[in-house]
Order: C-alpha cells, then structure tokens, then sequence
C-alpha cells in the first residue's frame, strides 16, 4: 500500500514559540552537509534566531520612529493651527476698541518711515498686525515694525556713521529710568530687572478697571524671539517664559502707579523698550530689516 503523501508544513508565525521548531525544519531542508556535527547545527540555528530577532528590532523601531514622526508632525501642525485661531480671535475681539489700543497703536504706527531717527521717548518693535494695521514687511510674518511712545526717556547720542551702532544707540535703553528706584529696576541690570518685573506681577492687584486694561494689554503684546518667532508669536498672556511675566509685570506696575497718566499704548511702548534691552540683537536686526530705523 503506497504511504500517504506527507502533508506540508504549515507557514510558521515569526514568534519565540515557534521559532526552534521553524529552525530545526529549516536544517532538515537546507541541504546541509549531513556529516555536520549536533553542536554545528545548534550553532546555525542559533546564530538565525539571533538574526530574525535583530531584524524584527530594527523593523518595530522602523515602525515606532515612523509613528512618532506622524504625531510629532501632527502636533506641531495642532500648535500652529491653534496660534492662528487665538490671533485671529484677538484681531476680532479688538476690532471696534473705539479710543483704545488699536486707534493708539495705529496713529503711531502710521508715523514710521523707513530710516526713521527716534527722539528719546519713542522706541520701535514689532506689533501684531491685528493691531496696527499695517502690512507686514516680511513675508508670512504676523507682526510689524511700528514706532511707539514711550513713558521713559532716554538720551540721544550722536550719529556715528555706523547704521548698526546708530540703531544700538537710537534702541537699546541705558541707565535708570524716572521710575527706576521706586521699582527697583535699572536698564544698566537686566537679568534683576527682569526677576523684578516678574515679581510685581505675582504681588500687585489692580482694581477691575485696571485689571480689565491690563488684560487688553497683555493679550495684544508678543513674545516674538523666545517662545513665538515672527512668522507664529506667542501672546504673552498665553506664555510662561521669564519674559513674559517680566512684561505682564510692567504692565500691571505702571497701571496700578500712573494708569490715569499714560495711555495704553504708551504702557506697550515701554514694554517694547525693555523687550529690546533682553533682545537688543534680535530687535535691533528686525528694525534695520524692516527699515524702521
């Protein structure tokens, strides 16, 4: 009686179960020399298992860094996609402001030229375009450079033919200013400046009427070169780097000392003078790029 044709075997699952009884089917069909010794063959075997295991290392990684990479992109595309949405909801919420920041803002943001000279109580920096309505200069970028008024005054320096070292001078603030003692800042320390302003924001309470301005305030002013860039600021209301509470600082202790002496925008504008003491070089390209000064 002819034997029964021998049924074949099954496709083995690539798992730690199944992988010596695959190995050992693997021998007998290799064509190996048939005078190789046990240990010989217990050495291939091994030597395939460690290989199958390296290859399926390498493709759970492959597939692992793949997935991370789509999350990762899907992330940051989650951030840019919700800066957007907080920009132009700002833009909606201070459209019809009446006297407030944007009809400030705008007047004297329509007052910058190209090549500007500041006098010692104007200063420039970039304003959301929300804000001021004014084009960007630089393609995909939210914000622009505009001139501001100040609250200190600092003094003028000559011109020294250097446009570089002319801007430094024209936009870098040095010494104390009026309110410096009484604050405990000085433009001559700005890392304990800094700290300082952090800490009157933690420490002062406005009265809601104050409190209400110093939200419109905070909301509109960016962080432009730490946690935002130009092209995606980050409102600093919204931001929880040194800076930011240094300028939310600012804020709230010239309204709580002179909020019924200066104006909103002026309030920014000396915000903007501190933001270009800690980013004297990032401030100081920007407003030569953009032909502020």
């Amino acid at each position: 009686m002819a034997r029964k044709h021998e049924e074949e075997p099954r496709d083995f699952i690539d798992t730690a179960e199944d992988e010596e009884v695959q190995d050992e089917y693997e021998d007998s069909h290799s064509g190996e020399p048939a005078h190789m010794t046990h240990q010989e063959h217990a050495k291939k075997r091994l030597q395939k298992r460690e290989q199958k295991q390296a290859k399926r290392v390498i493709n759970e990684d492959s597939e692992f860094l793949g997935d991370k990479t789509v999350w990762a992109i899907f992330a940051v595309a989650l951030v840019v996609l919700f800066n957007g949405f907080l920009l132009v909801n700002l833009a909606s919420s201070l459209i019809g402001a009446g006297e407030g920041i944007i009809s400030q803002m705008g007047a004297v943001a329509s007052g910058t030229s190209a090549g500007g000279i500041l006098d010692g109580k104007t200063t420039v920096g970039p304003a959301l375009i929300a804000i001021t309505g004014k084009p960007a200069a630089l393609s995909g970028y939210k914000t622009s450079v505009v001139q501001m008024e100040t609250i200190s005054e600092i003094a003028s320096k000559p011109k020294t033919g250097d446009r570089v070292q002319d801007a430094i001078n024209m936009l870098i603030p040095t010494g104390t200013p009026f309110y410096g003692a009484e604050a405990g800042v000085s433009f001559d320390d700005p890392i304990n400046s800094l700290n300082t302003w952090g800490k009157h924001e933690r420490t002062i309470k406005l009265t809601p009427e104050l409190q209400e301005r110093w939200e419109k305030i905070v909301g509109s002013f960016t962080c432009d070169f730490c946690c935002g860039s130009p092209q995606n600021p980050t409102i600093i209301n919204r931001c929880g780097c040194s800076h930011a509470a240094s300028w939310r600082g600012i804020a709230k202790w010239m309204l709580n000392k002179y909020g019924d002496k200066y104006t909103d925008a002026q309030i920014i504008g000396e915000m903007t003078r501190w933001k270009a003491l800690f980013y004297p070089g990032p401030m100081v390209k920007r407003a030569i790029e953009e032909g502020a000064l």
